[in-house]
This record gives structure tokens, sequence and C-alpha cells, in this order.
């Protein structure tokens, strides 16, 4: 799996799909279901931790189908999950509509922004949203309205086996120059402030209520701090760096140093905002003392 994560770490998948749009992805439901074996969906694997010994069952990957983008009455867009958010915040900028400009350079896809509540600079795609579309194991399409959906920090209360297909974005007219813009500031932002160029997973812990989770594991003086081939970056605190070889290990073992020195320094517990899949590898496990 390393090649499908921005973290570059991750052992085999058993299988791997690439459906094509939806009846490519209800017919690999079905079949995963008949056969007994768990689906897992990804996008570009860009907020992904895969542990050492991979992921059972079949990966369903987005990377190459459910991009389908257009434009509806009333200022909204329809997109599906495979979008890239880079394409989404493009469109919308070429036809004048504003309220993604939050997410220029913002790796991923429109599902797992979906999924993870994705937001920077005071946006989030919650704030967007008019409704979303799941499928589910039988193969069956639901659609469920914004005021249905119960979204959290970085998080979107979902059944376990509801695979966002797509979904309806509310935005507003606005200045094609202006929105470009502000997309130019926001990206050259995240340029000064994060490691970009770096093989990262974005934020690797939520920001505790009030407070920054990067100024934290600053001031327990973790900045540079590296296990194995994993490093907390010198330029934001909240990202580790793969530096080339990193296993999935090193990067959990470097996590719960995080953890337990802000912990220790501050009081307040971080909570992990990549997600963590797969099993474990006994012979690459870390324990730090």
């Amino acid at each position: 799996m390393d090649r499908f994560t921005t973290f570059g770490v991750g052992g085999k998948a058993d299988i791997i799909a690439y459906p094509q749009d939806r009846a490519d992805l209800r017919k690999i439901h079905k079949l995963a279901k008949e056969k007994g074996v768990s689906a897992f969906m990804i996008g570009l694997g860009s907020n992904l931790l895969v542990k050492d010994r991979g992921i059972r069952g079949v990966v369903i990957s987005l990377s190459k189908g459910l991009r389908t983008i257009k434009t509806l009455p009333g200022d909204r867009l329809y997109c599906e999950a495979g979008l890239t958010l880079a394409g989404l915040a493009a469109f919308a900028a070429n036809n004048g509509l504003g309220g993604l400009e939050f997410l220029s350079g913002v790796p991923g896809t429109v599902g797992g922004a979906l999924r993870m509540n994705a937001g920077a600079f005071g946006g989030e795609i919650k704030d967007v949203i008019e409704d979303v579309s799941f499928m589910n194991c039988e193969g069956e399409i639901k659609t469920v309205y914004r005021e249905d959906v119960s979204f959290s920090y970085r998080e979107m209360q979902t059944g376990a086996e509801d695979t966002i297909i797509s979904c309806t974005l509310a935005l507003f007219k606005k200045d094609i120059k202006a929105i470009r813009e502000e997309m130019k500031k926001i990206a050259l932002l995240r340029s000064e402030t994060q490691p970009l160029n770096k093989a990262t997973a974005g934020s690797v812990f939520k920001n505790p209520p009030g407070n920054s989770a990067g100024r934290l594991i600053d001031e327990a003086g973790l900045k540079g701090v590296q296990v194995g081939q994993a490093k907390i970056s010198t330029k934001h605190a909240n990202f580790i760096e793969n530096l080339g070889g990193a296993s999935a290990a090193d990067i959990m073992a470097l996590m719960e140093l995080m953890k337990d020195r802000v912990y220790k320094k501050s009081g307040i517990s971080l909570e992990a905002e990549v997600k963590i899949v797969g099993q474990e590898d006994p012979n690459k496990i870390r324990v730090l003392q």
C-alpha cells in the first residue's frame, strides 16, 4: 500500500479494485459480500496510515473513476467521490462559484474530504454541503440531506458499510479574479508553513478545542525528533515526514511519543487525525522507553 498513500508506507492489500462508475462499484460490493471479505475505500491516501502487514480483503481505489462534476441551478455543484479536491476547487473557481477557496492546495478526493470533514483556514466541507449520496454493501444508494448528516471536527458520522459516492455543494457567485487571488494566498500560506514537498499524511493530530496541536508538540521540544526514518517536521510540528524507508511502526511509535510528551508537558491528550488501518507486523513494532 506504500504506492497508494502519501505517507509512502504500508504492507500489501489482498486485492485492489478500480471502479470506473457506480455500476462497477456496485459489482465490487456485491462480490465482496458474496465472498465474505471486507471492503475498504480509499481516495488518494492523503490522510491514511496503513500498517506494515497491509489490509485484508479488497481495497477499492477511486483514483481512476467516479470523477464527474457539473454545475446545477442555484449556484450548486454535483461532484462524485473520486474527484480530486484540486479539480473541484479549480472547477468552482472557473465557474465563478465561491466557498471552496479553503481547499486550495489540499490533497485528496471529495469522498475523503467528506469522510474527514476536511477543513482549513476557517472553512470546513460541512459548511457547503447540501446532500451526500451513499452506497451500502448491497449496492443500494441513498441520499441524505445536510440537516440529517452528523458532522464533527474532522469527522462525518456514517454507517460502517456506507460508501460515499457523490454530493451536492451549495456555493455562491463570486468574482473569478477574487476567488483565484484568495486561492493563491492560501496556497502560498500552506507552502510557507507546511512541508508540502515531503512524504507526509498532512496533520497527524486534531487540534484540541481552543488550541493548536502543532504548537503543543513544538512546546514539548519535539521538532526534528526522529524514530527510524520517520521525523517530526521542523517546518510544522504536527507533520511527520517519511525520510525514505520509514515503516508504519516508525510513524506509530513517533505518534505515541508525541502524545506522551505533550500530555506530560500540558496535560492535554492529543487525538489522531490521520486514519490508521490494517494489520501490524510484530517484527516491526517499536517500543520506546
